[in-house]
């Protein structure tokens, strides 16, 4: 387990008390399945120019994120999504740079915790 503050390990718990292992390890198959796909749907609404797109993909990133404890990915979602919502497109290359790294440092704890018995 990590001690790095951009994953509340918390979370996990509270999902493990509603349905207990059954439950996480379907709630971080998901995660681990979605949202590399509304990180590429992201980036496809940054190549067009379309912030709605941006809003749309990275609106259910925050929120699976925020399900698992993953801080720094919720965050970083959330910043871009309000900046897509308020259709300022230049801060937000970087910041789905960002939003990646983020998921790419949080991924391989959550592969552990999804495989844990």
């Amino acid at each position: 387990m990590s001690d790095d503050i951009s994953w509340d390990r918390a979370a996990i718990a509270r999902l493990e008390k509603i349905g207990g292992r059954k439950l996480v390890r379907e709630m971080l198959g998901i995660v681990l399945d979605y949202v590399p796909k509304k990180l590429e749907a992201a980036r496809e609404g940054e190549r067009a120019g379309d912030p709605d797109a941006i809003q749309r993909a990275v609106h259910p990133i925050r929120s699976s994120a925020a399900n698992v404890g993953a801080r720094a990915v919720q965050g970083l979602a959330d910043r871009i999504e309000r900046l897509a919502m308020d259709k300022q497109m230049e801060p937000i290359p970087p910041l789905l740079r960002e939003l990646e790294a983020a998921f790419d440092r949080v991924l391989p704890e959550l592969e552990r915790e999804r495989d844990a018995p």
